[in-house]
């Protein structure tokens, strides 16, 4: 999950440079070898250290996913296509406990690991090929010679020129900077305060979401419940159906949020077209996240205390 938190950074800045399809291919490549190393993991700090990378080179989809549906859809409909995008991801509590729980019971932890190695590698012969490239690049433009340089001269040169070595060794850095700088710079967003709330309510409902489903787990395998492996992973399915519902239509809501606030305000460009601003998505919908996300917990952490029968918990969703 840490790793999930952080690579997202490279992975974008890489998609600007060199294609969403690239990252696509590159990481989930990766993804299915270190899933492969963790299968065959022989001590728990091996274990670790692929887990840490694996889930490093699946963060990819967080990041990149998000640019693809900008590539593709216009603004008045990018929170429908974003709605359906987080169905896959938030696909995975409602499903990844369940498989998980039926493969560790029968063979163990490891076939989980095998599972995600052939799952990681099924998608990529998917994106090899059935995902074009989404992103426009512009064409590179080739630094010109200069006017005492030769191409005929140059080639039949043996020797390695002061300037070309100065040339070289710029290049170098250049290519330093944007591996482990620029993607550094995105941070530097957090300056604007729509930018800086949305990322800290992201970061709290998400974080808080993680913690839940680490307590499902613990609460339910034990008094006064004990439920076994595969009923915990079952366990998950109300909450995984919630957000298949709010992903499908809150993305619409949000999308007419956004057209109404531009129709109030009269923003409208010289050929009648609404100017429409992301910030505005963040109306009563998000009011009404605020207040329901803490109720719930609150409801779910009360009945688990009380132990109180799992229904009751279960569905605080």
């Amino acid at each position: 999950m840490l790793a999930m938190a952080i690579f997202p950074l490279w992975w974008s800045s890489f998609s600007e440079r060199l294609g969403r399809r690239t990252i696509y291919l590159v990481s989930f490549a990766l993804f299915a070898v270190f899933n492969c190393l963790c299968a065959i993991s022989s001590s728990i700090a091996m274990l670790i250290v692929m887990r840490m990378l694996s889930g490093g080179a699946s963060a990819s989809v967080q990041a990149v996913g998000a640019g693809t549906i900008a590539d593709l859809w216009e603004p008045r409909e990018r929170g429908r296509a974003m709605g359906i995008f987080y169905l896959g991801p938030l696909c995975g509590p409602l499903l990844a406990p369940i498989i998980g729980g039926l493969l560790a019971e029968r063979w163990g932890w490891r076939s989980t690991m095998w599972f995600s190695a052939a799952f990681g590698a099924v998608t990529l012969i998917f994106i090899l090929f059935a995902l074009p490239e989404t992103l426009v690049m512009q064409k590179p433009v080739l630094p010109e010679l200069e006017d005492d340089e030769d191409p005929a001269v140059s080639r039949s040169l043996s020797r390695v020129s002061s300037r070309q070595v100065v040339r070289s060794t710029t290049r170098w850095l250049k290519m330093l900077k944007m591996v482990f700088i620029d993607p550094l710079k995105i941070i530097l967003y957090l300056r604007f305060l729509p930018v800086l709330l949305t990322v800290y309510y992201a970061s709290i409902t998400f974080g808080s979401l993680y913690v839940l489903n680490v307590s499902v787990e613990e609460t339910f395998g034990k008094e006064p419940y004990n439920f076994s492996t595969i009923i915990v992973g079952l366990l998950y399915i109300p909450n995984s159906l919630g957000y298949l519902v709010t992903s499908t239509f809150g993305g619409k809501w949000s999308d007419k949020i956004m057209q109404r606030e531009a129709k109030k305000a009269n923003r409208y460009d010289e050929k009648g077209r609404q100017i429409l601003r992301p910030e505005d998505r963040m109306r009563e919908n998000a009011w009404l996240g605020a207040f329901l996300y803490p109720a719930a917990f609150i409801w779910y952490g009360w009945a688990a205390e009380k132990g109180v029968f799992w229904l009751v918990p279960v569905c605080r969703a």
